[in-house]
């Protein structure tokens, strides 16, 4: 069980990962990745049409093209025996060149994670500090930025932390939040310079939740409220089985649905702006405020153990790019 992560941030290739079970089967950014991965490489490339009006593929992008949540970025991914990441290259737009690493080590108890930003920049840009209760429920969390502004002498210290509380039934009940204010140049011992308290009011049927509702209070450095805010509340809605299958804002068009596997189905915040996704968690559909016409996803090529390996990404029926995956297994 994990008790302490530290982990450094990258944006471009968001994927993380679990367990696998005797499917065989991890999941990887929301998708269902078959087999024991080893290796899952991803390239963008522009689309072209060949003369029988095939999609074949051109050169690398050399630009982001705008495609909801688009495989604009290329890169790479590394797993150990047990499904979980050890290694993720981000390429640079435009070629295989790598522009971050993120390494990860895992101990018995913990895992290290850090992040190394290639030329010309060369630095450990962002990383933030995780820790977990028995039951794998984040309880803990330390957010660093800017670690070359701490002065050499100065012991280094989080500009956020963050602080969970739970219930018996490990649903989350409070949220904490401390922002710090260390001066110029982090030369000044360090001050809370504000703060947000979210309490979550819950309502259970049969040990189920039914209803959620959230209630914030911003405080200032002195202790001061600020604001107030109180949310629209959340339904939940399971099937026979008691699985979630759907999360409702009152109120609202907004909504989360998934299939019985815990895969999401559908996030929807009104008729003009939803994503869609099928049983693997493949992204299917897009669409967004300021497109008339929505995104589409297809995956048209597969490989042995049933993973995509190519992904045709169009908009108002034409195709914007062409998405190639290469996955190695442990055998």
């Amino acid at each position: 069980m994990r008790k302490l992560v530290i982990i450094c941030i990258s944006y471009l290739l968001s994927l993380g990962c679990s367990s696998q079970d005797e499917k065989s089967y991890i999941k990887s950014g929301g998708e269902i990745i078959y087999g024991k991965p080893k290796m899952l490489e991803f390239i963008a490339y522009n689309p072209l049409i060949n003369k029988n009006g095939e999609i074949i593929k051109g050169n690398i992008l050399t630009k982001r093209v705008w495609g909801g949540v688009s495989y604009n970025g290329s890169g790479k991914l590394l797993y150990d025996k047990e499904g979980r990441h050890t290694h993720t290259y981000d390429y640079k737009l435009g070629s295989k060149e790598v522009g971050k690493l993120i390494k990860e080590e895992y101990f018995k108890n913990n895992t290290i994670k850090t992040s190394t930003l290639y030329p010309p920049y060369k630095a450990i840009d962002y990383f933030f500090i995780e820790q977990y209760d028995a039951n794998d429920n984040l309880t803990y969390e330390s957010h660093y930025s800017c670690l070359s502004c701490f002065p050499k002498n100065k012991e280094v210290l989080p500009n956020r932390e963050y602080i969970y509380i739970y219930d018996s039934l490990n649903n989350l009940t409070k949220k904490k939040i401390y922002d710090y204010d260390y001066g110029y140049n982090y030369d000044k011992p360090r001050k809370i310079s504000d703060s947000t308290i979210n309490s979550y009011q819950l309502e259970y049927k049969q040990d189920q939740l039914y209803k959620s509702q959230l209630f914030q209070k911003k405080y200032d450095s002195l202790g001061i409220i600020q604001e107030e805010y109180v949310d629209k509340a959340f339904i939940y809605s399971n099937n026979k089985e008691g699985v979630l299958i759907k999360k409702q804002e009152q109120e609202s068009e907004y909504y989360l649905e998934y299939y019985p596997n815990g895969i999401m189905k559908k996030h929807n915040w009104d008729k003009d702006k939803y994503y869609l996704y099928n049983k693997e968690g493949y992204l299917t559909k897009v669409k967004f405020y300021m497109s008339e016409n929505p995104v589409t996803y297809t995956y048209d090529k597969e490989d042995k153990y049933g993973n995509w390996t190519r992904v045709i990404v169009s908009k108002k029926g034409k195709p914007v790019i062409y998405g190639e995956r290469t996955i190695t297994y442990y055998e």
